[in-house]
């Protein structure tokens, strides 16, 4: 039977190699995450993929595009807020009743 060996030998090897590792990266993780996006100046593309997540079916960029020349509003820069957005919409499905 082997001997129960402490870990922290083994913890200590670990340690020893991690820092001289080549295929390890030493730039902080905190770094690999994404730019935030804020919802009220989203682009079509961007906007297409926030709706199809929500929705949980695939919106075209084609529609958003189509839903501008018909009147939606966009900001100055030609982003679009998902409130605004969906205000619009409403407001176009109740407006024919």
């Amino acid at each position: 039977m082997r001997p129960i060996m402490p870990a922290m030998p083994f913890l200590a090897t670990v340690a020893g190699v991690l820092p001289v590792s080549q295929f390890l990266s030493m730039e902080p993780v905190m770094e690999d995450k994404k730019p935030s996006v804020s919802p009220n100046a989203l682009r079509v593309e961007q906007l297409a993929q926030v709706l199809s997540a929500a929705a949980q079916r695939r919106v075209q960029v084609e529609h958003i595009q189509a839903d501008i020349e018909a009147g939606a509003p966009t900001n100055a820069d030609g982003t679009l807020s998902v409130l605004d957005y969906t205000a619009w919409q409403l407001q176009e499905m109740h407006r024919g009743q």
